[in-house]
């Protein structure tokens, strides 16, 4: 925000030269300008420092991954001298992911406020869990089993059908007990079905101590399929949230830079006054589309780790630079009103006075829509990233168990 900070003071010491004392110099405004965005930016920074803490950056996320944290560490915790001494290195592992995962939560750092250091927490508490497959009762790992199958159902996992059939198996394999419930969650079928091939719980119930350790290898394996999915989609959208606040800072130091530059060059007030107004006329407009956008989409309720903050900023800005653009490129372009120059093109400076060319307030109008379009792309590819985590949580579809946000 530093570089809009900087251009709203400036514009505005520009067009009230009197009473500030600038004597109407374009460079003094400037340099008061950027002098006085500095210190309001460093006296704002102490109110902004939240936004490098884990648990103040995005709450939401952070008490997510709490929850997660603490299950897992009374999980790892409880197992202590009892876990078979064959799982002793997948505890120590477990331990080793949480305490990375844990090591970090009181420090201010970078990565929260880029918010790549929630997906990487993600990460390590899922790396966790896929350790403790290994060492907790059969029980509890068919209790996962059964929350990953939960996951894959009308999930856009690839061959998810295929890997809810190795979970049905595992399942009956590491508790016979659980086959009814298998049974009760297939759909049933229809009339005109041929025969009924023999489901995973009509299959005799193995009993080599080997076969355990096999099917608690296709569980982690299918549940490290799900959580790499699910990670993959975290990391687009703080990667798509990212790159747009740095486009956001490129741009808005780019549109300083013409209006300095437009200052240094003494340009009359009513000038800039029109140039200003345009540009608010776009950033409204884009405001507004967003909001018609918005109200009219399908959203689907999940965190976007501050997306959906970085578009807000995104609108104004980049609609009110295509307004004050599309302004300047109507000078060259035919549908010119040619009434107001001899050669058939409008002449700059009236173009940018809106006592001669009022119609500049409706081509700023119409170019401040046309950023819409990269907006609107870019909210339906968040939208589609979050509607895949949304559908590959096994609480939207089986009234959720232990980790369902994971």
């Amino acid at each position: 925000m530093l570089p809009a900070a900087a251009g709203t003071v400036t514009s505005a010491l520009y067009l009230d030269t009197h009473r500030f004392s600038l004597n109407g110099t374009g460079s003094r405004c400037l340099v008061v300008g950027v002098g006085i965005a500095l210190l309001a930016w460093l006296v704002l920074a102490p109110l902004l420092t939240r936004f490098a803490y884990p648990n103040r950056a995005i709450p939401s996320v952070y008490d997510e991954l709490h929850a997660e944290y603490d299950e897992l560490r009374a999980r790892l915790d409880g197992l202590g001298a009892a876990a078979p001494a064959a799982a002793r290195g997948h505890l120590d592992e477990a331990a080793r992911e949480l305490g990375l995962a844990s090591g970090t939560d009181a420090l201010p750092d970078l990565r929260w406020t880029l918010a790549t250091g929630y997906v990487a927490a993600w990460d390590r508490l899922h790396r966790a869990r896929e350790e403790l497959v290994a060492a907790v009762p059969s029980p509890e790992v068919a209790e996962w089993a059964m929350e990953a199958r939960a996951r894959l159902s009308g999930s856009k996992i690839a061959d998810a059908d295929a890997l809810v059939r190795e979970l049905e198996i595992a399942v009956v394999r590491l508790e016979p007990s659980m086959s009814e419930y298998l049974d009760a969650d297939r759909p049933p079928r229809p009339p005109n079905a041929g025969p009924e091939t023999p489901a995973p719980s009509e299959a005799p119930a193995p009993t080599p101590p080997s076969a355990s350790d096999a099917d608690r290898f296709t569980v982690r394996r299918i549940m490290r399929a799900i959580y790499d999915y699910r990670d993959s989609r975290r990391k687009g959208l703080v990667r798509a949230r990212n790159r747009l606040f740095a486009t956001i800072i490129f741009a808005g130091s780019a549109a300083f830079g013409v209006l300095a530059l437009a200052l240094l060059e003494e340009t009359r007030k009513r000038y800039v006054v029109a140039g200003i107004a345009y540009y608010l006329i776009g950033a409204v407009i884009g405001l507004f589309q967003q909001l018609r956008a918005a109200s009219a989409a399908d959203t689907v309720t999940e965190e976007d780790y501050g997306l959906s903050t970085a578009r807000l900023i995104h609108t104004p800005l980049f609609s009110g630079i295509a307004a004050v653009a599309g302004v300047a490129l109507a000078v060259l372009a035919p549908l010119a009103d040619p009434a107001h120059s001899q050669n058939g093109t409008a002449d700059l400076h009236q173009v940018f006075d809106l006592a001669k060319y009022p119609a500049g307030v409706v081509v700023a109008a119409v170019f401040g829509l046309t950023p819409s379009l990269l907006i609107t792309r870019l909210q339906r590819q968040a939208e589609q990233y979050k509607a895949d985590l949304r559908g590959s949580e096994a609480g939207e579809k089986h009234g959720g168990s232990a980790g369902a946000s994971a």
